[in-house]
């Protein structure tokens, strides 16, 4: 049986968009401007600031409103990467879960259930 666990086809788009949802949160640096925020965003601007400067990384990276710098691309790549592992170690559990013990856990009205919905997600 092939294992459908962990890395799929639809591991791309989820990365791409938690990575866009992390970058518009703040991260834990405290800010005055955009000079204090030191983690480069990305190789220009972002698009939705509709301004570009080249050369200038961190251009709209402080959020004034709260004082903390809004998160990089290379943070909100290592965080996604960290849930990914920590998400891992509950497959490798699974895993090692004697058969009877996921059938008790999870009974087969819910895996049918839950194969359904994915199918029909997937055409839909």
């Amino acid at each position: 049986m092939i294992c459908v666990v962990g890395s799929s086809f639809t591991f791309v788009p989820i990365c791409v968009s938690a990575i866009r949802m992390m970058m518009r949160e703040d991260s834990a640096n405290p800010c005055e401007g955009d000079a204090d925020c030191t983690d480069a965003w990305a190789g220009q601007a972002p698009p939705y600031l509709g301004v570009s400067a080249p050369g200038v990384t961190n251009l709209g990276q402080c959020n004034k409103s709260s004082g903390r710098c809004l998160r990089s691309g290379r943070e909100a790549y290592g965080a996604f990467l960290g849930t990914c592992m920590l998400g891992s170690f509950l497959e490798m559990a699974l895993s090692l879960t004697p058969k009877r013990t996921l059938h008790r856990i999870l009974p087969r009205t819910v895996t049918g259930v839950c194969v359904i919905l994915i199918g029909v997600g997937l055409t839909g």
